[in-house]
């Protein structure tokens, strides 16, 4: 019976493991262009086709940006990155990223892709081509400007904005006047198979790719280079930073496991990577963070087998209060067919509890006074036996004059020759 309740445990056990195996081997429960997910949404493809490379030494980073340490040899990627975090960062992430492009490292962030306009069918679009406004008579509900948070709009020389200014709250910086570049949505409606990127200087040669993005960079600093164009404006852009450079790409598809397979681009890959040698894949900003917990520390310390012992000892404790592991006393065998009593009965229970709470030597005495009470409530009469036993015990202040064995013998004789003679003259 034991091994079949351990059988089930570790036939249950197995069967989790697959359930959850099959749950995360996909990573659909992680954010998309994360570098561990697996399906069209994910960017692990990428991440693993660099790992064949000897030569490149390849992480993935969950910490605080303030723990990678900046060198040359360093190319951090920023796959997926909302739109929104290029307006308000603070500054110790800014400082760090400008740490890593003056050591001579590289910067590459690609934003999650945004449209001003849903995604239709060629009957869908003429639907809402009727439906849109006339242009003298523009829509105020869908502005095709000041789509991001920190957006702000020079009118006449007055800055205005909604809400507060990055820079007037402390810790707080705008990476898009740090870097000297604007945002912008375009307001073209995008086909099912989005715009066409083309390549600019030394990418002219390179094809054309899908852009799924309407996001394209706008009031670029004379420090930038346009590598490629989406409806004429830039969505691909770079510059020197330091001794390093700085990529930002507004839309991320190229680098996601279906682009790879559909439409790869191992040129601007590869372009990315440039010759660094370090490359680490940032998660933090997917709100995927480490936090070590008691698993984590035990892999760190090598504390595996410390726990697989712990959980060895608690199986047993549950075993042996469940079923004993000695084999059972003479006491406990009942008759002569060999049945075995398993457990603890309330004879064994009382015993228990005598032993507890009596001592061994008012054991006889506390038993005559519970035998006492018993004959008065039976209304029995015996006479001078009782007077007699309680001679034999003695004086309650002091202790039995014979061991508990004698002196129960001798009241018990006491006892049965005065019922005895009780039986005598009715027969």
């Amino acid at each position: 019976m034991v091994f079949v309740f351990f059988a089930v445990i570790i036939v249950f056990g197995v069967a989790m493991l697959q359930l959850f195996d099959l749950r995360f081997k996909s990573g659909e429960h992680l954010p998309p262009y994360s570098s561990l997910r697996t399906d069209p949404l994910g960017s692990k493809a990428f991440y693993e086709s660099l790992a064949r490379f000897d030569q490149l030494q390849l992480t993935r980073h969950y910490k605080n940006l303030s723990r990678l340490e900046p060198n040359s040899r360093t190319a951090v990627f920023f796959l997926g990155l909302p739109a929104d975090a290029l307006s308000i960062v603070d500054r110790e992430t800014s400082n760090r990223l400008d740490q890593i492009m003056v050591a001579g490292g590289r910067t590459v962030i690609t934003l999650f892709p945004d449209r001003p306009r849903k995604i239709s069918n060629d009957e869908e679009d003429e639907e809402e081509v009727e439906e849109k406004p006339e242009p003298d008579k523009p829509e105020p509900d869908k502005p095709e400007k000041d789509v991001f948070e920190d957006k702000e709009e020079k009118k006449d020389g007055d800055k205005k904005s909604e809400g507060k200014d990055a820079s007037d709250i402390p810790n707080l910086i705008s990476l898009q006047k740090h870097w000297d570049f604007e945002l912008e949505l375009d307001p073209t409606p995008h086909s099912k198979d989005g715009l066409k990127a083309s390549g600019r200087l030394e990418a002219a040669s390179w094809p054309n790719m899908s852009w799924h993005s309407g996001i394209y960079f706008t009031k670029l600093g004379p420090a930038w280079h346009a590598l490629y164009d989406a409806n004429g404006k830039p969505v691909i852009i770079w510059r020197q930073w330091g001794q390093g450079t700085l990529v930002l790409a507004s839309d991320s598809y190229f680098v996601r496991n279906e682009a790879l397979r559909n439409e790869p681009r191992p040129a601007l890959l590869s372009w990315l990577v440039g010759d660094k040698t370090r490359l680490v894949f940032n998660e933090t900003h997917l709100g995927m963070y480490e936090s070590p917990g008691v698993a984590t520390l035990a892999r760190q310390y090598g504390l595996g087998g410390v726990l697989v012992g712990l959980l060895v000892l608690a199986i047993l404790f549950i075993w042996k209060n469940a079923f004993s592991l000695a084999p059972p006393p003479d006491s406990e065998i009942e008759g002569s067919d060999g049945v075995i009593s398993a457990g603890r009965d309330y004879y064994a229970g009382l015993i228990s509890l005598l032993q507890r709470n009596i001592p061994a030597n008012r054991i006889l005495r506390e038993c005559f006074k519970a035998y006492r009470r018993t004959t008065e409530e039976r209304r029995e009469n015996l006479g001078d036996a009782l007077s007699k036993a309680e001679a034999v015990l003695g004086p309650d202040t002091q202790s039995p004059r014979n061991d508990p064995v004698a002196g129960y013998r001798t009241i018990q004789q006491i006892i049965a020759e005065k019922k005895s003679w009780k039986k005598t003259p009715s027969s």
